[in-house]
């Protein structure tokens, strides 16, 4: 798309949990200025921010990821005239993807590769169609997503420093010294999604209804901490004894996300008129962990506001949970339209 569109580019790289979905913007403009439809109907928004700096920071869009490729059958995109007709938050433009309804037939496909330096892309999807009873179709779409960490970043300017000393002087001994951090890369992520596509032709009247389920779990690379972040008292002196990780260590930031919208409707013609009844109902909630870190003030302790000395536990735990963002969307559209003959030329 970003091929054929040139004023449409989706996000190939980021940071922290940034680089954790995949949201499309138009134009220039923040995601958020964005509107995606399924099939003419609102899809619902990330509840993961980006709070990292760059184009698309501050934005919270569509998730590209949870809409299973397989399910498409082509993709409309508007430009021109779009917040005229759907609002503000399409400013920059209209992204409108169309999903399959065939009724018969599928395919399947499963692949592996590896793109790039440390990065391995498994996946597999499959896409079958029915036609449950006379003049109905089901279309069911299943995707599972297998994708590792990348590296893209160089060596270390802190390994540059000729001056180091224990422990930070162990950074030699780190795997894949002087590249020993890891931030500059793809996220590692294991996705499974599904969606359906149903409708079915009563005399005039069409019944319809779609949907998908994804879950997600993925994992980013913080920035690298050195040996000396981490130390802890001796309980003899009192002074500093050694510290907790001699190589230091690379947090990850972690979620465990899900995500599901559910849309039902009718529509038909009443004389010249078209009417389109439908209501949609969209969630998505990321639990955020953060794993394979510390706390220095639990190990080597720390002083309060007050002044007081809080003693160090000679330890620290390593994984964290942090909370979770939440996201839930509800739309109700009512479409009624006709076509006027105004006496302009035509075809």
């Amino acid at each position: 798309m970003s091929n054929l569109i040139p004023s449409l580019t989706a996000q190939s790289f980021g940071s922290d949990q940034a680089n954790q979905t995949l949201q499309a913007k138009l134009r220039g403009l923040s995601p958020n200025d964005v509107l995606v439809l399924i099939d003419g109907k609102r899809r619902h928004t990330t509840s993961n921010l980006a709070v990292i700096g760059g184009p698309y920071q501050g934005g919270a869009g569509v998730d590209l990821n949870f809409i299973p490729v397989d399910a498409i059958d082509h993709i409309e995109v508007l430009t021109d005239g779009a917040a005229a007709q759907y609002g503000s938050d399409a400013i920059a433009g209209v992204i409108n993807i169309i999903l399959k309804k065939t009724n018969n037939g599928g395919n399947s496909v499963a692949r592996t590769a590896s793109i790039t330096t440390r990065r391995h892309h498994r996946p597999g999807t499959g896409n079958i169609g029915f036609e449950p009873i006379p003049g109905g179709y089901l279309n069911l779409t299943a995707e599972a997503r297998n994708h590792g960490h990348s590296f893209r970043g160089g060596l270390d300017g802190r390994t540059l420093n000729p001056n180091l000393t224990y422990p930070d002087s162990n950074m030699k001994n780190v795997s894949g010294y002087p590249d020993v951090n890891l931030i500059s890369g793809d996220a590692e992520y294991h996705s499974k999604l599904g969606s359906f596509n149903a409708g079915l032709d009563l005399e005039g009247v069409q019944i319809y209804s779609f949907g998908s389920y994804g879950d997600k779990k993925a994992q980013s690379y913080e920035n690298y901490r050195t040996p000396s972040t981490v130390s802890y008292q001796g309980p003899l002196t009192g002074g500093v004894k050694d510290y907790l990780f001699p190589l230091g260590f690379s947090p990850l930031e972690a979620t465990r996300e899900t995500d599901y919208e559910i849309t039902g409707g009718v529509k038909g013609d009443l004389d010249a008129w078209k009417w389109d009844l439908s209501a949609t109902y969209g969630y998505n909630k990321v639990l955020v962990y953060t794993l394979n870190s510390a706390n220095a003030a639990i190990a080597g302790g720390y002083t309060d506001i007050t002044g007081t000395v809080i003693p160090g536990t000679d330890s620290t735990p390593r994984d964290f949970y942090d909370g979770f963002f939440k996201a839930t969307q509800m739309t109700t559209n009512v479409d009624i339209n006709r076509d006027i003959d105004v006496g302009l030329a035509g075809r």
